[in-house]
């Protein structure tokens, strides 16, 4: 659940501000130019969401492509990779204390 309210608030996010970068760089002529009709706010709107949409996509596809170690060190921070490498070194003298025995 969290995961996809963190992944619906930045679609939202990146929806809103490529609306309005649309609206600052396309100025209606150019963009009804190309479109074929006078451009208005929902042709704006459409374009902010096919933008972001194929903005996600090529993030999830990207990011699938990613190893485990590069994911996990954008994901969390210092202090948890901190955590992670304490517990890989109590783990090691556990089987080096289990070995010997």
């Amino acid at each position: 659940m969290t995961i996809t309210s963190g992944v619906l608030s930045l679609y939202v996010i990146l929806f809103f501000t490529l609306f309005g970068v649309s609206k600052l760089i396309l100025t209606p002529s150019a963009f009804g130019t190309v479109i074929g009709q006078d451009a208005t706010v929902h042709d704006y709107a459409v374009l902010a969401w096919f933008v972001s949409s194929m903005g996600m996509v090529g993030g999830a596809f990207g990011s699938g492509l990613e190893d485990d170690g590069t994911v996990r060190n954008a994901a969390y921070g210092e202090r948890q990779r901190q955590r992670w490498q304490k517990l890989r070194e109590e783990k090691k003298v556990r089987e080096e204390l289990e070995s010997e025995t």
